[in-house]
């Protein structure tokens, strides 16, 4: 029986549209970041909501076998978790309570339901109290 789990990081929205959309220029940044997390043994989790909102973001740009072998070939590394009624639940009281950005907050919460170490965001804007450390690229 394993008691040690892997380190978890979340990579938020951006950074996956940025891997997957080649109207993008992928920042050395983010291949040298993946790399490393990748050979250190990570788990790298996103959710299954960003994997929808992805898919309509770029499929506007590009042919839909490209996105969709881009998006296998991403499958193979990444974990896709769902946000469940209770982070949806937890979303809406923040958006309510604070006019926040509802889908930053829902990213950020599933990673904190998931106990996520590391948030990995291209957004400088994203702002909220951290449990665990945001690496901007």
């Amino acid at each position: 029986m394993n008691l040690i789990r892997n380190k978890r990081v979340f990579l938020d929205l951006n950074i996956v549209i940025e891997l997957l959309d080649s109207s993008t220029e992928i920042g050395d940044e983010v291949i040298d970041v993946l790399t490393d997390l990748i050979h250190n043994d990570y788990d790298i989790l996103t959710s299954s909501e960003a994997v929808i909102m992805i898919f309509h973001s770029v499929s506007e740009k590009e042919e839909i076998s490209k996105i969709t072998e881009k998006l296998k070939n991403l499958l193979k590394i990444f974990k896709v978790v769902p946000a469940n009624e209770e982070i949806i639940y937890k979303t809406l009281e923040l958006v309510e309570r604070n006019e926040v950005d509802f889908e930053n907050k829902l990213q950020y919460l599933t990673a904190i339901h998931y106990n996520c170490d590391l948030f990995i965001t291209n957004n400088h804007e994203f702002k909220t109290e951290i449990p665990f450390e945001i690496i901007e690229l």
